[in-house]
């Protein structure tokens, strides 16, 4: 019987904006020992592709690791796959964007490598049929996907070898990974795992998976290096004729394809139950348990597939509004007459997938990640606008067929949400390249159910390092677990009952008098001229007529936002009227991040971000950045009381429960009386940005 021949890919990737810590960590638990063993075991031949900020950030410290590697690939044991430089998500790209990405990597791997990759890896495996074209475009003939996208396509059975699609006369090759196999490396048996590969023999089986398994993931690197599993695996496959490592360009060189076959849109098994809304994959996850206890769940089944990785896109407003600043940045940058190398790195810089969407491991919840996506597209932005501009435009620029007002200065972007109570959704402070609207949402997440039953939690602080692990009780997480009523944006408008505290913007019980935080405002004007951008928005709702002027000034780092609200029918009205801002430096408790209040004597803990009360009377609240060089001043009109809290999720991760401070809410409130006939209320709300 001829041997079984197994394909076997690693893939090597960290985030833009991970902590240098976590790189070198990563290196000396994983990637180094990783390609170390390759270089001592001339009989490992295996497919390798390692993202381009992993590669920026070996080749000035560990140019021993890819010197490695380059040897390996020359005498034909290591075969090097290509990729999105940045591990973007090539499906939600403009298409010039995702073959730049490509292309850009294929260059890097070619010059530290010398040979150009012939395959690709396909970030989180997400495949749309459309793909086919701009992969053999970008000179790629293969790629790898999850065997449950061919089961979406009515295949059944164990597959072998590769499969041949098409898009317009366009073919890639595509390997189907093993889910066995996946499961199975590397914590089966090796004598086991063997003998159960050499019982397929003829077959081609395809593993493709993370590097991290080996070393990172949580328990593997005892097993893999303490334990000896990798290096034993390595010896078994050298000791045994039944199974033969073949490189994946070899086994399209050697052999014709399985057959023809057309994938629908999707990605492996458990990012289509991540991409469900949160009540879907609890359904989801129901269903399939009941289906297992009744042995029904096999391939016979795709029905039980999950959502596409769009719906990311959907779930998350947070996720959204980075891929729509994307791709306005995308179209700048586009539009130089003479491309700009820096502007384009940064734009792709900004285009990682990690931040923009939530499964096991953290990604959008960790806010330094999309921290590095805004930083990174603004340094786009910038680059791509050298000269300096005022700009009120008014377009759909979140593509769901209602317009959006977007004020431009040299020094802010203040993009309005008209349908969302005219609140404003970004603020981008230029001169620090810092997104200071970069706040995630408190929502419910399927996982927080077991919340109670959990017996860890990690605990990261915003100085960045992290505390050891400690037990969920100890932290209370049952009383952290909130979910927001409403997106949090800044300079949202709510008209609450006279007696209204903190506590009713803070949770799932939000009893507006009169809702304007869901209001759909109508656009007077937007304009601009030297000296500011501005909008001029109305609403009459509730016998209530709301007029809201936002200008942002050319000639400082500062928004203005004035209201006019009067009673035009009905009784008179006493009420709360509050002005919501939620906001993030990063830090919700670092010393170098706090809070000042002329007037006030704030205790320690009233300084941090993260505190929680109420200021009365306050004029200025003034918010200091040491870490990031600026300072923001909230000054609202006289009269107002200020109440602040945290916005804290707790999300899962490989590890167990992470609680992360995502920000601050800090919100503005007068007490007034309206009646027909009567003086308007009329209030305003400063925010002015400076440099330290």
């Amino acid at each position: 019987m001829p041997p079984t021949r197994l394909v076997i890919v690693l893939h090597c990737h960290q985030p833009v904006g991970n902590f240098d810590s976590v790189f070198e960590d990563a290196t000396r638990r994983c990637y180094s020992p990783l390609i170390e063993i390759l270089g001592r075991t001339p009989s490992a031949r295996v497919g390798l592709h390692l993202t381009g900020p992993l590669l920026e950030w070996l080749e000035p410290r560990r140019p021993d690791l890819l010197a490695i590697l380059r040897l390996l690939v020359q005498r034909g044991q290591i075969e090097i796959l290509g990729g999105g430089m940045y591990e973007p998500m090539l499906a939600v790209l403009p298409e010039r964007d995702a073959l730049g990405q490509i292309r850009l990597l294929s260059d890097e791997c070619e010059r530290l490598f010398g040979k150009r990759p012939r395959g690709m890896w396909l970030a989180e495996r997400v495949w749309e049929p459309d793909l086919a074209r701009l992969l053999a475009l970008a000179g790629m003939s293969y790629t790898l996907l999850d065997d449950s996208h061919f089961r979406a396509a009515g295949l059944t059975g164990r597959l072998s070898g590769y499969y041949v699609t098409e898009k317009a006369g366009a073919p890639v090759a595509i390997f189907p990974i093993d889910q066995e196999m996946r499961y199975s490396i590397p914590y089966r048996d090796v004598p086991e795992l063997i003998g159960a590969l050499g019982a397929l023999g003829g077959q081609t089986v395809t593993y493709g998976d993370d590097g991290e398994k080996f070393g990172l993931w949580p328990g593997s690197h005892k097993l893999v290096w303490e334990r000896g599993w990798l290096s034993s695996f390595f010896k078994a496959l050298e000791e045994t004729p039944d199974v033969e490592l073949v490189l994946p360009a070899e086994e399209i060189d050697a052999r014709a394809s399985a057959g023809r076959v057309y994938l629908p849109a999707g990605s492996y098994e458990e990012m289509g139950e991540w991409a469900l809304p949160s009540e879907a994959s609890a359904r989801l996850h129901d269903v399939r348990s009941r289906a297992k206890e009744q042995g029904l769940f096999d391939d016979a089944r795709p029905f039980l597939r999950g959502g596409i990785w769009q719906n990311f896109l959907v779930k998350y407003d947070e996720a959204n509004r980075i891929h729509k600043k994307m791709l306005r940045v995308s179209q700048k940058v586009a539009a130089l007459s003479t491309p700009d190398p820096k502007a384009v790195r940064a734009l792709y810089r900004g285009q990682c997938n990690c931040a923009y969407w939530h499964g096991l491991f953290g990604g959008l919840y960790l806010s330094h990640l999309r921290h590095a996506l805004y930083q990174s597209l603004l340094e786009a932005e910038a680059l791509s606008e050298p000269r300096q501009v005022v700009r009120a435009e008014v377009n759909d620029h979140d593509a769901d067929f209602r317009p959006e007002i977007m004020l431009e200065t040299p020094a802010l972007d203040v993009y309005v949400k008209p349908d969302a109570g005219a609140s404003v959704f970004e603020i981008d402070y230029k001169p620090r390249a810092f997104c200071v609207t970069n706040v995630l949402g408190r929502r419910r997440e399927a996982y927080h159910r077991d919340i109670a039953r959990a017996q860890i939690v990690k605990d990261e602080d915003e100085a960045h390092s992290i505390h050891d692990l400690v037990r969920t009780k100890e932290l209370g997480l049952e009383k952290i677990v909130r979910h927001d009523a409403y997106v949090r944006r800044s300079f949202v408008d709510h008209v609450l009952a006279p007696g209204a505290s903190l506590e009713s913007l803070d949770g799932e019980r939000y009893e507006p008098v009169i809702d304007l935080a869901h209001a759909r405002y109508e656009i007077v004007e937007a304009s601009e001229d030297r000296t500011s951008a501005w909008a001029l928005l109305k609403l009459e709702q509730g016998g209530l007529r709301v007029r809201k002027a936002i200008r942002v000034s050319a000639g400082e780092a500062a928004i203005e936002v004035a209201y006019d609200v009067s009673r035009i029918e009905g009784p008179a009205l006493p009420l709360t009227f509050a002005i919501e801002s939620a906001w993030t430096l990063l830090g919700g408790d670092d010393p170098e991040r706090f809070y000042e209040v002329p007037g006030q004597s704030l205790s320690d803990l009233d300084h941090q971000l993260r505190s929680r009360g109420t200021w009365s009377g306050v004029g200025d609240v003034r918010v200091i950045d040491r870490r990031s060089g600026f300072k923001m001043t909230f000054a609202p009109s006289l009269g107002a009381d200020a109440w602040r809290f945290p916005l804290e999720t707790v999300s899962q991760s490989e590890e167990g429960f992470e609680r992360n401070y995502q920000g601050t809410v800090l919100a503005f409130a007068w007490r007034a009386e309206l009646a027909q006939g009567a003086a308007p209320l009329r209030v305003k709300l400063g925010l002015r940005f400076d440099p330290l």
